[in-house]
């Protein structure tokens, strides 16, 4: 449910309890097309994934592996 849109935007009517996909949305609705901040959102969405996956990377890789393996 990382990107889902419609569930939140029915239940939550404070803005301090949007998502971050959704907050984007706002921000792109109050304030015109604006790209650059549609675009620092975005990578600023990213960076928690980002640092859980270098954190993770070495059980992610092996669980890969290991299924990729017949036996």
């Amino acid at each position: 449910h990382w990107n889902d849109m419609l569930t939140p935007m029915i239940y939550l009517h404070r803005d301090e309890l949007l998502t971050l996909p959704l907050g984007i949305l706002r921000v792109n609705g109050l304030y015109g097309q604006e790209t650059n901040l549609l675009m620092v959102g975005a990578f600023l969405s990213l960076i928690p994934i980002l640092v859980a996956y270098m954190f993770g990377q070495k059980y992610f890789i092996q669980g890969i592996m290991a299924g990729a393996v017949k036996g």
